[in-house]
């Protein structure tokens, strides 16, 4: 598909994805004669006086640094990211030109290739994902996305893979990619318009409703290039935010031995999809070494090249706490690799019926530990299967699932405190039931259980947002 002719900007699909990770569907493709506007640029090298070594790079629209992103060359250490202009500052027509497309319903990921083919045809060549997910309107810490430092910061998703050691007490060492789900701004927050917000509030949870688009070079984190207000409004509902997300193409080539030459492994865009040798036509497999080994060169030949500090020249403003308080109703860049570790990622749903079905009281709940039907403890022992629980009482609050209510309430005083603690957060959803009222009355008119629970008792009874 020629979206462009002659000189222009082409860009070409070379293949549709379906549903896979966090992908609900996607498109890659291709873009020949690239303006590269919109693009990641190299400035530079710091080390620090413990050693360690950052590679600075500015995500660059035009002239204008929209973020500094340092980004170690430890790939279980995170990046340090700071604003620079807001993306209102920089000259852009192509953004005016797609305004029209993408607050239009959305139809399907191959038109919105079409729709964005302005803005895609700012980056450079290569080969780039266009990919349908549900995000999160956070920083992936805790965080609400538009309310962000004048001074870099640590971000735990920007890291190419989260190592875990322990959790609970659990022994883990292990981790994950974090998928791209998380969102860091480009436009200033002083440009945050409420009537936009509370516009988008009212349709921004359908399954067609209009999407926000995000590049992402930052591993976890997708920096939003339109959609702000969309993300808000999300964020005010308790919603993801359905975003169109711009990944680049990874190529990943392995040496077997010292003296072997690299074979290829894996297709990779970012940590929302991967492909093996199998997944890929002999055609389009013939392009990927001749890209591998044209990357190869360039690498050799590139010089980092000086670029002005992306010193944070956002306006900010302060946020009111319906917004700074938003980013607690979803989950965090560690929850999501915790999830995948105890496969409770692709499994949630089987898992929650089961516990609906089977875990009514504390005696189940015993059972249920004992012979951990779905390999929650990973020969870990009991503490693992409670960390289990922990993580799916925490998925199923950021979905609103309300079948785990018995089996919250069985754990609601357990001696694993940080169990008790999670279900007692799953069952803030239910104000105003009266078997529920009474368990925490319970704890709070308990001395023993006060000291223990109190301070998450005594939320339940907050006024709800």
């Amino acid at each position: 598909m020629g979206i462009f002719g002659g000189n222009e900007p082409v860009i070409k699909k070379i293949r549709s994805v379906g549903k896979m990770g966090c992908v609900d569907s996607g498109v890659i493709f291709s873009l020949k004669n690239g303006r590269g506007r919109l693009k990641l640029k190299r400035t530079g090298t710091i080390e620090t006086e413990d050693y360690d070594q950052y590679m600075v790079s500015q995500l660059m629209l035009g002239d204008k640094p929209l973020t500094e992103i340092e980004r170690p060359y430890c790939p279980t250490c995170e990046s340090l990211l700071g604003a620079g202009y807001g993306i209102e500052q920089a000259e852009c027509g192509e953004l005016r030109r797609i305004a029209d497309g993408v607050n239009a319903e959305f139809i399907s990921v191959e038109n919105s290739l079409e729709v964005l083919a302005p803005v895609l045809g700012l980056l450079e060549d290569g080969v780039y994902m266009l990919a349908d997910a549900e995000c999160y309107p956070t920083d992936g810490q805790g965080g609400f996305f538009w309310d962000i430092e004048p001074k870099k910061k640590l971000y735990e998703a920007a890291v190419s893979w989260m190592y875990i050691g322990s959790e609970d007490g659990v022994y883990l060492f292990s981790g994950d990619v974090v998928p791209p789900l998380f969102l860091y701004p480009t436009q200033s927050a002083a440009m945050m318009n409420r009537e936009r917000v509370e516009h988008y509030r009212g349709i921004i949870g359908g399954e067609n409703a209009p999407r926000a688009v995000a590049l992402n070079y930052a591993d976890g984190l997708s920096f939003l290039i339109d959609g702000h207000h969309k993300a808000a409004a999300a964020a005010l509902e308790g919603r993801p935010v359905r975003c169109l997300l711009i990944i680049p193409e990874v190529l990943d080539f392995v040496m077997k031995s010292p003296t072997s030459a690299r074979e290829f492994k894996r297709q990779m865009f970012g940590g929302a999809a991967e492909f093996t040798r199998e997944q890929i036509s002999t055609l389009e497999f013939a392009g990927i070494v001749k890209r591998w080994e044209l990357r190869q060169m360039k690498s050799r030949k590139e010089k980092a090249l000086g670029g002005e500090r992306a010193l944070c020249r956002f306006e900010r403003r302060a946020w009111e706490e319906e917004f700074s308080e938003s980013a607690k109703r979803y989950p965090t860049a560690r929850q999501l690799v915790l999830e995948r570790i105890w496969g409770i990622d692709k499994r949630y749903g089987e898992i929650a019926a089961y516990l609906e079905k089977f875990v009514t009281d504390r005696g189940k709940l015993a059972r249920f530990a004992e012979n951990d039907p779905f390999e929650l403890s990973m020969k870990e022992g009991t503490n693992a299967v409670y960390t289990g629980l922990k993580l799916i009482f925490r998925r199923g609050l950021f979905m609103g699932d309300r079948r785990l209510k018995y089996a919250a309430m069985a754990c609601m005083d357990h001696e694993a405190y940080y169990l008790a603690v999670a279900a007692m957060r799953y069952l803030m959803m239910f104000r105003g039931d009266e078997e529920v009222e009474d368990r925490f009355i319970g704890i709070i008119s308990d001395a023993d259980k006060y000291e223990r629970l109190g301070d998450t008792a005594v939320d339940f009874w907050e006024d709800e947002e």
